[in-house]
């Protein structure tokens, strides 16, 4: 099941995160009395590792996803948004000392390696089938994203598709959270995020004046944050060159020298400023 263009080695957030959703979505009533009592202990150990991921980065400096009694909307955990944690707001020595992989695979040994990375990367042949462009989907990223289908992103991906920032542009644009934290999280393995964000479309804006221009979604502050976020994971070689990057991002402009706070003042995106 390992493709090339998303290879296994590079989809360990991804794997864990698939590992942990479905810990929270099976029924531990209905496994066998003998290991109930294991499998829903591990399962709550998984819950509470969630909210503590959660509670990290809802904070100050990170604040990646809305605390509880933010007046902001709140995204749906999804596998991509949790990758993205995952890969760059817990450090690895973290998740080691909390034994973060131990426990989600205590709570789904029905779960194969290849099974979640299969999941992960929408890796079969029925969905592949369904949705194909010859059923009317999309044919590039730039659809994939604004249409937050990660069947379509993935099977574009395997397909040899390249065009990151149209998927970028359209998924900030958008408020489509787990399609621009998808492409995110195939940017930073390809250690090409900071130029692929800053990257114009032929009106001369990037993917922050996108997100800066969704006045819509109730989205656009999270994709900025999240966006400056990977910007500062390309530079992690030292603090000069992650605020180097961040600054890059936050006082960018478009063709017109709008900048992403001036973008949200002139359509009245209140979630940006």
């Amino acid at each position: 099941c390992d493709h090339g263009l998303m290879p296994f080695n590079q989809m360990g957030p991804e794997i864990l995160a698939v590992r942990m959703c479905a810990a929270m979505e099976q029924d531990c009533g209905k496994i066998h009395v003998s290991t109930q009592e294991n499998y829903s202990s591990a399962v709550d150990e998984t819950v509470n590792l969630l909210n503590w991921i959660l509670t990290s980065v809802c904070g100050p400096p990170l604040e990646l996803y809305p605390a509880d009694g933010s007046s902001e909307q709140t995204p749906v955990i999804s596998v991509h948004l949790l990758a993205f944690y995952l890969r760059t707001a817990i450090s690895p020595e973290e998740l080691r000392k909390r034994n973060v992989e131990e426990i989600a695979r205590k709570a789904t040994p029905w779960l194969s390696d290849e099974d979640a990375y299969c999941i992960a990367t929408q890796n079969y042949v029925e969905i592949e089938s369904k949705h194909s462009p010859m059923r009317g989907h999309a044919k590039n990223f730039k659809s994939a994203g604004a249409g937050d289908c990660m069947a379509c992103c993935c099977r574009l991906v395997r397909s040899g598709c390249d065009n990151w920032a149209a998927g970028l542009h359209a998924a900030a644009h958008h408020g489509k959270i787990e399609a621009l934290c998808f492409f995110l999280n195939r940017l930073i393995c390809k250690a090409d995020v900071l130029k692929t964000i800053l990257e114009p479309d032929a009106m001369g804006c990037n993917s922050v004046i996108h997100a800066a221009n969704d006045a819509s979604s109730g989205f656009s502050g999270l994709s900025l944050r999240l966006l400056a976020h990977a910007a500062s994971v390309s530079g992690l070689e030292n603090e000069e060159s992650i605020s180097h990057n961040k600054r890059s991002v936050i006082n960018c402009t478009d063709s017109s020298g709008f900048t992403p706070a001036m973008a949200c003042i002139a359509v009245e995106n209140e979630d940006g400023l």
